[in-house]
């Protein structure tokens, strides 16, 4: 009798260390999985920042190759413009001979 006691006792024993271990490997499957989650989000979430970041570098490139060109548009705008002053003076200056 004490032989199948103490056999119980080890069964219980050995089912409560195998629950126990169960356990654990469950909470590190789930962990796992976890972890796997986390680190495809922080994946993605870079990819995406990733692809961000080239959008606004692309947009930053154009804005400036547009901006180089309208300052030069500007430049050939008050060039011309000077030009026309010039030419307007230089009429004035024409006729002011002419009224003497």
């Amino acid at each position: 009798m004490a032989q199948k006691g103490w056999q119980e006792m080890q069964d219980e024993s050995f089912k409560e260390q195998f629950e126990e271990h169960l356990s654990k490997i469950n909470r590190t499957l789930v962990s796992q999985d976890l972890n796997q989650s986390i680190s495809d989000s922080v994946i993605n979430a870079l990819d995406y920042f990733r692809v961000g970041i080239k959008y606004l570098i692309f947009d930053l490139e154009a804005t400036r190759r547009e901006n180089k060109f309208l300052r030069r548009l500007l430049e050939e705008i008050r060039k011309e413009e000077a030009g026309q002053i010039d030419d307007l003076e230089s009429d004035e200056d024409d006729t002011d001979h002419f009224d003497k």
